[in-house]
């Protein structure tokens, strides 16, 4: 039994640090590069206020002082996203004008390997690529149960949807349902850690872990969606 609850606690230990290495990318853009920036804007707006009503020069002083101190907040808040960007984000081309929109939507979004894609053939690149990741676990003990598989719906047969995509998520609206069997703890334990050298493709979020039965005959069940934020927003319709 004491070995039973050591495996147990080792297994919470391994979940709580997979998520927070997982998620740890999309926290630092959502809730903190955007937060930061509108910090920025909000002190040097204070700082023009009491210039402009001519505050006095010790006022003056300690809003510049807060002014630097946030502003280098936000430079090493937006540094810590690059590194992450770089490791995770995939080089799209989303276009500069509108008149880029109809091109790309049949050909030159994506490149992998020695092919071009449109952005109308990401969605199964997407969906075919995970199901190739899964795939190349087999020989480390763990392989995605019968039946497993990774849609994505088809983006719409329109290029100006392409404007839209400011932010990408695979699938769209939650995670997919994932279970995938393991011969043992540990290779269970290692396929989570795995997913932090999923690269450019996307940051993956894990959640929902489960894991069931015993070895060699284990079952890990979560959820699974990965988070794409293009390096610029595209263009309008």
């Amino acid at each position: 039994m004491a070995n039973i609850m050591s495996r147990l606690t080792m297994l919470h230990i391994n979940l709580i640090g997979v998520g927070t290495a997982l998620i740890l990318s999309l926290i630092l853009f959502f809730a903190l590069i955007k937060p930061r920036n509108e910090e920025v804007q909000s002190v040097q707006a204070a700082t023009k206020a009491l210039q402009d009503a001519g505050g006095t020069e010790e006022g003056e002083a300690g809003k510049k002082r807060e002014l630097a101190s946030t502003q280098k907040a936000a430079r090493l808040t937006e540094a810590n996203w690059q590194v992450s960007e770089r490791k995770y984000m995939p080089t799209l081309n989303l276009g500069d004008k509108p008149e880029d929109l109809l091109g790309l939507y049949e050909t030159g979004a994506y490149q992998t390997g020695s092919r071009t894609l449109g952005v109308k053939d990401i969605p199964f690149e997407w969906s075919r690529w995970v199901a190739s990741w899964y795939d190349a676990q087999r020989n480390l003990g763990v392989a995605r149960v019968l039946g497993q598989e990774f849609p994505i719906a088809p983006y719409p047969a329109d290029p100006n949807a392409i404007s839209n995509l400011k932010s990408i998520s695979f699938p769209p609206d939650k995670g997919w349902p994932v279970t995938v069997e393991a011969k043992s703890f540990n290779q269970a334990m290692a396929h989570l850690r795995r997913f932090n050298s999923m690269e450019r493709h996307g940051v993956p979020v894990v959640d929902n872990v489960a894991l069931a039965g015993q070895s060699p005959n284990l079952l890990l069940s979560y959820t699974m969606q990965l988070f794409i934020i293009p390096s610029k927003a595209p263009p309008a319709p």
